[in-house]
């Protein structure tokens, strides 16, 4: 068994297949034989295939071969005929059965690129290469077995109706499957990639939060997500587009000049922009002192009557309100302070 260099590729990758390597001068020896008739052309397998690579010109003569093969000390000479092999054939083997054959002539220069791993491939680590001689098939060797495997990433979060707020966070998520270890999370505006990465390397655990999302980007409904494995490009998963916009609140009233009488109504109104459905209105007083919510949820209609005010609040100059987009909750809008009285 040969060593060439295969690596365990995916049924979404391109193989790479090398064949240089050096020859051992026993494996050399065992393959040529220096007796038989002059003019017969060489008919026996080459163990090694970096033979075949560096060596094109085989022949079978009637003069000691060197122990060593190469193109330096193996010079045909003589009365004798010459197999020149010029180009290779590359076939796909699951343990002892072909599968297919990758190319029927490609040439000699001990290098070739699938560029597409068939994704009907059934997964397994039996797999192997056997590359031989166009001319003479008893002419190959083989790599040692290798896997191949469905790698796949599916991004399940964002979908269609996903908005999401500049400024806020952004839940990501998605599932995969075969051998991924982390994986770059990029986000694309149409076709153009946003530079920086949401991104560059994170666990392939399914899910990731980015926090907070970019406020500058512009407002839009053509944005998508790219999740791919950092180890290979070419194994990714795109998200549906959806949309990333401003959302932002206004509290227009109470104002400077509002005073809420204990028990009686007090009238709340407000501006936004963006998409919200529902807000919470919050009561608080000085700095950051909560009071209560004034209401758990309204409709993001721009005005909200609480009847009554609470009678039991304490006099004071420094009220203010909290209006809080439900969906989003870092979204929100504050009024300056106001009096509530008896």
């Amino acid at each position: 068994m040969g060593s060439s260099s295969i690596k365990e590729i995916s049924s979404s990758k391109a193989i790479e297949i090398n064949l240089n390597r050096p020859s051992s001068s026993q494996d050399a020896s065992k393959k040529l034989s220096s007796s038989g008739k002059e003019g017969n052309i060489f008919h026996q397998r080459a163990k090694n295939i970096g033979i075949i690579k560096r060596n094109r010109n085989f022949g079978r003569i009637n003069l000691p071969v060197s122990q060593r093969i190469s193109p330096q000390v193996f010079k045909p000479s003589g009365n004798m005929r010459v197999l020149a092999l010029t180009n290779v054939k590359i076939e796909l083997y699951k343990a002892d059965s072909l599968v297919k054959t990758i190319i029927d002539n490609t040439e000699n220069d001990g290098t070739y690129t699938w560029t597409q791993v068939d994704v009907n491939l059934t997964d397994g680590t039996d797999y192997k290469v056997r590359i031989s001689s166009v001319v003479e098939p008893g002419i190959y060797d083989e790599s040692e077995e290798f896997t191949i495997e469905a790698n796949s990433i599916t991004v399940t979060e964002p979908t269609s109706s996903t908005i999401w707020t500049k400024g806020a966070s952004a839940n990501i998520t998605w599932t995969s499957t075969g051998t991924i270890s982390d994986v770059k999370i990029d986000l694309y505006k149409g076709t153009t990639l946003i530079e920086p990465p949401i991104t560059s390397s994170t666990a392939n655990d399914g899910t990731y939060t980015w926090t907070p999302v970019n406020p500058s980007l512009a407002d839009g409904t053509d944005y998508k997500v790219r999740i791919s494995s950092v180890s290979d490009s070419g194994i990714y998963g795109e998200s549906s587009t959806f949309a990333i916009e401003e959302k932002a609140i206004t509290v227009t009233l109470p104002t400077t000049g509002t005073i809420w009488t204990k028990g009686l109504a007090g009238d709340i109104t407000w501006t936004s922009t963006g998409t919200i459905s529902d807000v919470k209105i919050d009561l608080y007083r000085g700095e950051d002192s909560f009071i209560e919510t004034i209401v758990l949820s309204t409709t993001d209609n721009g005005t909200y009557t609480w009847t009554p005010v609470n009678p039991v609040l304490q006099n004071a100059k420094n009220y203010h309100v909290k209006i809080i987009c439900i969906n989003v909750p870092e979204i929100y809008g504050e009024s300056v302070y106001f009096e509530i009285e008896d």
